[in-house]
């Protein structure tokens, strides 16, 4: 097991640096190129200075919201949402004890894609490998 030093301050970058390594290889190619992008922002925000684990507070993730939010507000709510995997992974790790500083901070609203229609085809493909409380959702929405 990875530990932090004994006298170290385990930080957001040490913590992020852990999770590049141990976690984003088993996610999918897309995903891992989007949580690089995204750990540079928060690098920006959570490593200048460099942030100790225990010392973020939710003031600080609203605080990065709402700056990041200025730019991209579905960006600003991907990058919270990986801070709070790779903040939640630091806690099983043993680098901070602390409650997920995202926890009760909201994320901006969005929009879900209403004009997408779905060919009876792809339609009929995933009915037919559904469970049965998919399928009745799927009879409910026709």
């Amino acid at each position: 097991m990875e530990k932090p030093a004994p006298n170290a301050i385990p930080t957001f970058r040490m913590a992020a640096e852990r999770y590049k390594k141990d976690v984003l290889p088993g996610k999918a190619a897309r995903t891992q190129a989007d949580n690089l992008k995204e750990l540079e922002f928060l690098f920006k925000f959570f490593d200048s200075p460099p942030a100790p684990l225990d010392d973020i507070q939710p003031l600080h993730i609203r605080q990065y919201m709402d700056l990041r939010g200025k730019e991209g507000k579905i960006r600003a709510n991907r990058e919270k949402a990986l801070f709070s995997h790779i903040f939640n992974m630091a806690r099983s790790w043993g680098y901070t004890d602390r409650p997920n500083p995202c926890a009760g901070i909201k994320g901006f609203t969005e929009k879900g894609r209403k004009d997408i229609y779905i060919e009876e085809t792809a339609f009929n493909a995933v009915y037919d490998a559904a469970n049965q409380p998919l399928r009745d959702a799927m009879e409910w929405h026709t």
